[in-house]
């Protein structure tokens, strides 16, 4: 007797659809690794909980780019979702800070931290000199801003001129060494290796009246086509114009001056040491970050 399907029976086909990132809440996604150096003798005998310990080392490794980008994306992300991941208190980190092992770095665009050196040394982390900084590397005082500005930059070159077959663009270098005591935060190099596009990711601080200046005569003194500014506001990006415009030493660096209520992407700037003045979350807006 031949039996006949029931009537109830409903066929189920299994469809196979590739994995999409854009198909998974980025929230649902906690940082996976740790890799916390210290044994777990040395964990007891420090007078810093674990939980503390763990939260340098998620913040060391954020600032460093370990994490891949759907667990934390510097560029993107606050380090309060660190912080939310690994269950630290607020009081615990400002005992970080209040001890010098964290920095609170900016709440623009977003919260970052920095581990300092003492904090790198409590979690293992301490830099080889001459392995850890060098060509390529970054400095070893860097903070996770200026990681963020460098990175952003670093994008937008590759997207904007390596990418273009019209641009003499073929390789972009972060933290590349003119010579021994100068160096670039990015150079877009040419194929035969000259630098057609310099980058300095300018952090304003108490130094901004020296350092400015100073930066500005390096990469003027390496003539590139042109020159970009990375700055984290657009305040800054008046700041930093201001000290070329009224240098401590010397003379006036950039002539142009503007009102500071005109955006930056407004400015007309064609001086050897600077041709474009960037906020960072201009970068960051780009299509394709």
């Amino acid at each position: 007797m031949k039996l006949e399907p029931r009537a109830s029976l409903v066929e189920i086909r299994l469809e196979w659809k590739p994995f999409k990132a854009d198909d998974v809440d980025r929230d649902d996604i906690p940082i996976c690794e740790l890799n916390l150096r210290l044994s777990p003798d040395e964990r007891r005998e420090s007078e810093w909980s674990d939980r503390q310990l763990m939260f340098l080392q998620a913040v060391y490794n954020g600032q460093q780019l370990r994490y891949d980008s759907l667990e934390y994306n510097l560029l993107h992300d606050s380090m309060i979702r660190l912080q939310d991941t690994v269950g630290v208190s607020s009081d615990a980190v400002r005992d970080l800070i209040d001890a010098d092992l964290l920095r609170d770095d900016t709440d623009h665009p977003y919260r970052l931290y920095t581990v300092t050196p003492g904090g790198r040394s409590v979690i293992g982390e301490s830099y080889r000199q001459g392995v850890d900084c060098r060509h390529g590397a970054g400095d070893l005082k860097e903070s996770s801003e200026h990681v963020l500005a460098v990175e952003v930059a670093r994008l937008y070159l590759e997207q904007e001129y390596v990418a273009n077959p019209e641009s003499p663009v073929s390789t972009v270098v972060p933290y590349f060494d003119i010579d021994e005591g100068r160096r670039l935060d990015i150079a877009a190099l040419d194929e035969s290796g000259d630098v057609r596009i310099a980058v300095e990711a300018e952090r304003v601080n108490n130094d901004i009246a020296r350092a400015v200046p100073d930066d500005y005569d390096k990469m003027a003194a390496i003539d590139p086509d042109e020159v970009i500014w990375v700055v984290m506001t657009i305040d800054d990006a008046h700041d930093v114009l201001e000290v070329l415009n009224n240098p401590l030493e010397g003379s006036p660096r950039v002539e142009k001056s503007y009102a500071r209520t005109t955006l930056p992407q407004q400015f007309r700037l064609d001086a050897p040491g600077m041709a474009d003045i960037i906020p960072v979350d201009r970068l960051r807006n780009q299509p394709g970050e």
